[in-house]
């Protein structure tokens, strides 16, 4: 069934089965099968079959066989060719030679983990935020998704809930205080239901579940089959600089707001949701040296992969330029330019929003490609700062009403549309 040997960029060699719609990577290492369903990708953040499998290292490393699910596109696992290799006989046999099965992912994955868990009676689910369907005549209120919900809702596995009561038990865990992630929760019952409860883990929570560093003793403990263990393992967030940014985005009062950002990101400054509140604060204020501080543990990355990282990488270009550094300028748009994971049409609207005056050169390499503009190699010459044209947050083209994301959305489907 897994008939090649395959190295992965890691260096990883794995057993290999590939579909149309996914690629199946397996380990061998102990007698518990984990089967890993990853969440949906960053924003055209290409999928790319070399990587290693959500959780692989992780898992292994504690002693698991892991089989990582990897998909091509957000297609929410609709694929039919998943869905008949997952009902086979010979799948069927394969996982029914471990002592005990659990399913697990994230998001996108969750869903998958909830609802192809049928396909194998008996099996364990460790699902994190999950949907339970995208069919919009399933669950109409959850428009999250809706520009990339991907594949068909007909046919096998449409509503994740029909498939929960074959396991043996299900764990759900979610942010009660994400309305679509506890109406998909909520949506879920029955005696081998188990909720974890991750108040302002945001969506999807895993990523507090990983900074906190209790995923894999969560797997342990459902492996067991146990119940009640999870409070006491999810009390230390409350110092989590990620939980406080979470916590901080639900007041209605903007000082308050502010003050515990700033608090989260003083816990930790790599909190990408509080740095970047912080920074728009410190954008509408001037404060550009403030702005450059904040950036500093983002400026190494190679590409940009959330839209909140983008955001605070033309700020910082724009305090670059306000401050006499057009070359350091340069270099943060450089990063956006070259990323697969970036539209360059789209954030050099951004660009000509956040710096209508100086900011030519710059939009010059995001519409034609840093490497095919006809530019000068020379950093930017551009005027002091005093004669630069600034912007108050309030007339920005991205709008803080609608949020960062509402707004690209409907920015790719203009550029679409074209």
């Amino acid at each position: 069934m897994f008939e090649t040997v395959v190295a992965l960029h890691s260096g990883r060699k794995v057993y290999q089965h590939r579909l149309d719609s996914v690629v199946i990577d397996f380990v061998p290492k102990g007698r518990q099968l984990v089967i890993t369903f990853e969440a949906a990708r960053a924003v055209n953040d290409p999928y790319d079959d070399g990587r290693d499998g959500w959780g692989m290292e992780a898992l292994l490393g504690e002693g698991y066989s892991v089989m990582a699910v990897k998909p091509r596109a957000d297609d929410w696992y609709r694929g039919a060719d998943l869905h008949a290799f997952l009902s086979g006989a010979a799948f069927g046999a394969f996982a029914r030679r471990f002592d005990s099965r659990l399913f697990y992912g994230s998001s996108m994955g969750g869903y998958a983990a909830l609802a192809l868990s049928a396909a194998v009676p008996g099996s364990m689910v460790f699902a994190i935020a999950p949907q339970t369907s995208q069919d919009p005549s399933i669950v109409p209120w959850d428009t999250r998704f809706r520009f990339r919900r991907g594949g068909t809702w007909d046919g096998d596995f449409a509503d994740a809930r029909d498939s929960t009561a074959s396991a043996r038990r299900v764990y759900v865990a979610y942010d009660p205080f994400e309305p679509c992630d506890r109406a998909h929760a909520q949506r879920l019952n029955g005696d081998n239901i188990e909720h974890l409860r991750v108040p302002f883990g945001g969506h999807p929570c895993a990523a507090l579940l990983a900074r906190q560093h209790i995923l894999l003793p969560v797997i342990e403990h459902i492996l067991r089959g146990d119940r009640g263990f999870f409070p006491k393992l999810i009390r230390a967030r409350r110092r989590d600089g990620l939980y406080i940014a979470n916590l901080a985005s639900r007041l209605r009062d903007p000082e308050r707001r502010y003050r515990l950002y700033k608090k989260a990101w003083t816990v930790d400054p790599s909190t990408v949701v509080a740095a970047y509140e912080v920074m728009k604060y410190s954008d509408a204020e001037n404060l550009y040296e403030d702005v450059l501080a904040i950036i500093k543990p983002f400026k190494d990355v190679d590409f940009v992969a959330r839209l909140e990282i983008q955001a605070m990488f033309l700020m910082a270009a724009r305090a670059y330029l306000l401050t006499g550094d057009g070359a350091a300028a340069q270099g943060l748009i450089e990063v956006l330019s070259v990323s697969p994971l970036c539209e360059a049409p789209i954030i050099a609207d951004l660009v000509a929003a956040l710096i209508p005056s100086g900011g030519e050169n710059l939009v010059a390499i995001l519409r034609q490609g840093a490497g095919q503009a006809n530019l000068d190699p020379a950093p930017l010459s551009v005027a002091p700062p005093a004669m630069v044209e600034t912007r108050a947050p309030s007339a920005m083209s991205f709008p803080e009403a609608v949020g960062l994301e509402v707004w690209l959305d409907a920015k790719r489907l203009e550029l679409n549309a074209g």
